[in-house]
């Protein structure tokens, strides 16, 4: 699968076969409450709610703080309807801490492998693009569906950590070009 790349008021959009992945917009605040709001959607997160405030001060503080760059988070929609899906990205909380991979859909999407077309271009762009060597990915021990999702996409657990209720996943350059070797 080729992503085709490019710049559209110096914002990053990426599209693939059937997804468009861009930076959101205040145009998507609309969405992003929504999908910040849904019961199913959160309900492994730590918050199950945001205000509209909330909301706009997100799509603000991920423009600000990653612009154009590889890392950011991203709305994903359907390239034909421009349906929103979901929010996806590589982003760091910090300037020292690792890359991590962030990604919530909304339900009616769920298990059509919107989500996996996703994260493999922006992975496959992260490591393409940077020298660094892990990705990881945090999710509750009971989400299933996330940790499905994470072996999938070539992601090993490293920690299972009860106290904090919190499983880490990691995935590496390393580990993403032997699977992509023999087909993975």
């Amino acid at each position: 699968m080729e992503a085709i790349a490019w710049k559209v008021e110096r914002k990053k959009m990426i599209r693939t076969e059937r997804l468009t992945i861009r930076p959101f917009t205040m145009q998507d605040k609309d969405f992003l409450f929504e999908l910040n709001n849904d019961k199913e959607v959160n309900r492994f997160r730590s918050s199950d709610t945001a205000s509209m405030e909330y909301c706009i001060d997100s799509i603000n503080d991920w423009n600000e703080k990653y612009g154009d760059g590889l890392l950011n988070v991203y709305l994903f929609e359907i390239t034909e309807s421009t349906e929103p899906i979901g929010l996806i990205g590589i982003f760091k909380r910090d300037s020292d801490s690792k890359a991590e991979l962030g990604y919530r859909m909304m339900p009616k999407f769920w298990k059509r492998g919107y989500c996996a077309e996703a994260a493999k271009v922006l992975i496959e762009n992260y490591f393409s693009h940077t020298n660094e060597d892990e990705i990881f990915a945090e999710t509750h021990p009971e989400n299933r569906n996330s940790i499905v999702f994470l072996k999938q996409n070539r992601f090993i657990e490293e920690v299972h950590d009860m106290q904090d209720r919190g499983s880490l996943f990691f995935t590496s350059r390393e580990l993403w070009r032997a699977s992509e070797k023999i087909g993975g």
